[in-house]
């Protein structure tokens, strides 16, 4: 799993703005789920409709890599492992 941390700003394909990430893997009020949800820099978060979700192949170019740190690696790890044992239970599921 390859995401920026938290922090970090990216210039979107289709969007002017500058955003900073502020979490990872939301699902927005459609159910709709993607890598990222940020808030326009510098202003921040401005109420829940200020926050937009976009995926990794939305960004166009990183601005700034937020902090990262051991920390930061062990959740990326955390949260493969999580998402790979959720898709082998719907897998067998399905069978």
């Amino acid at each position: 799993m390859n995401l920026l941390p938290i922090g970090s700003i990216v210039k979107l394909r289709d969007n002017d703005n500058r955003m900073m990430i502020i979490g990872f893997h939301p699902e927005n009020d459609k159910g709709e789920k993607r890598d990222y949800v940020a808030v326009v820099y510098p202003m921040g978060m401005m109420g829940i409709e200020s926050m937009l979700f976009f995926n990794n192949s939305d960004i166009e170019e990183v601005v700034f890599q937020g902090y990262l740190n051991r920390q930061h690696e062990t959740l990326l790890k955390l949260m493969e492992d999580l998402y790979e044992e959720l898709e082998n239970n719907n897998t067998k599921e399905n069978l």
